[in-house]
């Protein structure tokens, strides 16, 4: 059957407006949460920083590295915390103004924070016992410093770091469907955001020169995210170093003795959208089943903050049917959004940290309470993994577009159970030596080897691989030897623009043609013909190719001249569909950069720069969308006084403490070795702290800016040899120097 193409919205398990099941039996005692306190835990946790700032976490008990975790993240981040725990309540807009307001009114439209209390009681009891000792620590950390945080920090709850996991979920399940279905490649580039997408790969041994595998993870978001980085050890059970987000309690992508592993976001559909017809007898109510059933009405308040500092309650009023929110209405229908249960998802990142094995490590996965995440994945036994991990729904019709809305007269297409991770896409120890993914489909997590989407659910993640991915597998099947850690480090940092193989033989072939180019035409042509073909800081034709592509591909629809095949999966689209358009743009190009930069071929890191207090150097990468494996964003200078300065795109820390970090996409690299013992590099663009008076806020961004990595220290002697303070948590630190 065919139906209307939507796009699809990921999103939160519903449950805020379910009808109550009749007779239920009487719920169950509530579970203890424990009692431990700060005095309870400190003495048996100590934190050790490194000279970067990171804290290597020696605990007694999981609870006692928890409290720790809490603590140490707080000395880093704790406004930043305290801000998204309020977030995910549905209270920022009362302290921080009405941008706050719509995201407020979707948590408590979804009863986030409530949903998250309800949820503790399915939570393990390990996991409730983690959390509590992350609360606990974040909240001595507040109790020490109360006068140094704003009147606003909150008193987190377990509760709070549930809600906040959940929060992205309960936004997008109140969101209506957008129009115009899913996103053909008909050769636009039009969004080709550096911070949209991640890279990950691994190596296997027999391609390793090490004859160890080889694991890159290199996630890429908005850096205001904030990527931190930690080591948890609790001797016999935990030994774990890795990164997470500022506001998680677990640590999500890392390494342990034996094995690491690292995400990517993939394409889980997790949310259907249903037409459901409004009865035209009885206004107010939809039908269902055949039967007439009025619509559950809710009204939402929440407090703003107005600009003259009074707080103003403001009320909505929403519907909901038993199965689902009211997203939006047409007139004859109410469209209604079902939701999959993401719950108790960082509670399966919690129970990794126990992997010691590839068996261990699938056993967890296989409980599926992580519900969406590519993970590639290697370990030190010799083997390296892909795995389209997911929840994903089970549907009952696999002729339905359910990437669209579908009829909601009944339950028929309703999704019911979930397709086991024993039956999603696996590529394990394939004859490539290799395995990546960048965001695309599962098929093509190599070349050589191909899965057959038929074989699976055709619900499941389609789609071609975009320029990105495609750099990825260029390079890594032109590299005909084995593969060094240093190798890969030169890979990751590769800011070659896939794109210019693609298109500029073409263009440049159309342009000895022309008789009489005009004086910018010629200049345009020159540029680009003497450019490397890089975004790396010295390079003197990207600025330019970049914004003769966007007025190119604007006015072209398709740009490419050949579109993407699947017999030709790395090659393709290519070509220009209209040389003389793309002549007419590079021209327009030439006037539009010399006019903004004084010159065509003004170079990429001149116009792009990092910018920490003290530091003002020039940056790497761009656009994703160009085949650019490090995907980098610099964000425009908007309104600002018309200096040159001002005219430079930036990422990094730009202002005061308040002011958000700038840019995004790459900005935390994590490279593997699995040797015995296992050795590891990495790099965190940003630094640990979010404190400008703290060295570790600025003290990595020239590493990054150089193409470098510095060393992870894992193991207790390279921690202690690069110690540079240790404390209990409360504890006046004492440094190397004076122990």
């Amino acid at each position: 059957m065919k139906s209307l193409k939507i796009a699809l919205v990921c999103g939160a398990a519903w449950g805020a407006f379910a009808a109550p099941a009749a007779a239920a039996p009487a719920p169950p005692a509530p579970k203890q949460m424990s009692a431990a306190t700060a005095a309870d835990l400190a003495p048996h946790a100590i934190i050790r920083r490194d000279t970067f700032g990171v804290p290597h976490i020696t605990a007694d008990t999981d609870e006692a590295a928890a409290f720790a975790l809490g603590f140490a993240q707080a000395e880093d981040h704790a406004v930043e915390m305290g801000k998204l725990y309020l977030i995910a309540r549905g209270d920022a807009a009362r302290w921080f103004g009405k941008d706050y307001a719509d995201g407020d009114f979707a948590q408590k439209r979804m009863a986030n924070l409530e949903g998250a209390r309800r949820a503790l009681e399915d939570t393990g009891d390990g996991y409730r016992r983690w959390l509590h000792g992350f609360v606990t620590g974040v909240n001595y950390y507040a109790q020490l410093h109360r006068a140094e945080l704003p009147a606003w920090f909150p008193t987190v709850t377990e509760a709070d770091l549930i809600a906040f996991s959940h929060e992205g979920s309960s936004s997008a399940a109140v969101r209506p469907p957008r129009a115009g279905g899913g996103e053909g490649n008909d050769g636009s580039l039009t969004d080709p955001a550096g911070e949209i997408g991640s890279n990950a790969l691994a190596i296997s041994g027999a391609r390793s020169t090490t004859r160890a595998p080889i694991l890159l993870a290199n996630p890429h978001l908005r850096w205001t995210a904030q990527y931190w980085e930690a080591q948890i050890t609790v001797p016999g059970q935990i030994n774990f170093y890795g990164s997470l987000t500022v506001g998680l309690a677990v640590l999500r992508a890392g390494f342990g003795e034996n094995i690491g592993y690292a995400q990517t976001n993939n394409n889980v559909d997790l949310v259907d959208h249903y037409a459901v017809p409004l009865d035209p007898k009885t206004p107010g109510n939809y039908v269902f089943k055949g039967k007439s059933t009025p619509f559950t009405r809710q009204t939402v308040r929440v407090d703003v903050l107005e600009p003259d500092g009074q707080v103003i309650p403001e009320e909505r009023a929403f519907l909901a049917t038993d199965f689902g929110p009211v997203v939006s209405e047409t007139a004859t229908h109410a469209i209604v959004s079902r939701s999959a249960d993401t719950w108790r998802f960082h509670e399966g990142y919690y129970d990794l940290y126990f992997a010691k094995d590839m068996a261990s490590f699938m056993a967890v996965l296989s409980r599926q309470l992580i519900p969406s995440s590519n993970f590639t994945y290697a370990d030190g036994d010799g083997n390296i993994q892909y795995i389209w991990n997911s929840a994903l729904p089970k549907r009952p019709d696999q002729t339905v577009d359910y990437l669209g809305v579908v009829p909601g007269d009944d339950d028929r297409y309703f999704f019911n159970g979930v397709v086991p991770l024993s039956e999603v896409p696996r590529f394990l120890n394939p004859a490539s030596g290799y395995v990546m993914n960048s965001n695309n489909a599962p098929w093509f997590a190599t070349v050589r080897e191909r899965l057959n989407p038929v074989k699976y659910p055709s619900y499941m993640e389609q789609g071609e691989p975009g320029l990105r991915p495609q750099q990825a597998l260029h390079m890594l099947e032109a590299h005909k030897g084995k593969f060094s850690p240093d190798d890969i480090r030169k890979l990751k940092y590769t800011t070659h623009l896939l794109i210019t193989d693609r298109v500029l033989p073409e263009l440049f072939a159309a342009g000895a043609k022309v008789k009489a180019p005009s004086a910018d035409l010629r200049n345009g042509l020159r540029v680009l013909e003497s450019w490397d073909k890089q975004a790396s800081a010295r390079s003197k034709g990207a600025v330019l190719f970049q914004a003769f592509w966007g007025i190119y591909e604007r006015g072209t629809k398709p740009a490419f001249r050949e579109l993407w095949s699947n017999d030709r999966v790395i090659d393709t689209p290519t070509g220009l569909a209209d040389p003389a358009a793309a002549l007419a743009a590079l021209a327009q190009a030439v006037v539009l950069v010399r006019e903004r930069y004084g010159a065509a071929d003004v170079p990429w890191g001149e116009v792009n720069r990092y910018r920490f207090p003290g530091l003002d150097l020039p940056g790497h990468g761009g656009p994703q969308g160009f085949g650019l494996y490090t995907a980098q964003t610099f964000d425009p200078p908007g309104d600002g006084p018309a200096d040159p300065a001002a005219k430079q795109n930036l990422a990094g820390r730009t202002g005061d403490a308040v002011t958000p970090v700038a840019g995004g996409g790459d900005g935390w690299v994590l490279l593997v070795n699995f040797t015995k013992p296992v050795r590891a590099q990495g790099v965190l663009a940003y630094g640990q702290s979010s404190n400008l008076d703290s060295p570790h806020s600025r003290d990595q961004i020239k590493l990054f800016a150089d193409n470098k990595l510095r060393p992870i220290w894992f193991t207790e002697a390279e921690v202690k040899a690069n110690l540079e303070r240790e404390y209990r948590p409360g504890e006046t630190a004492r440094t190397a120097a004076s122990k």
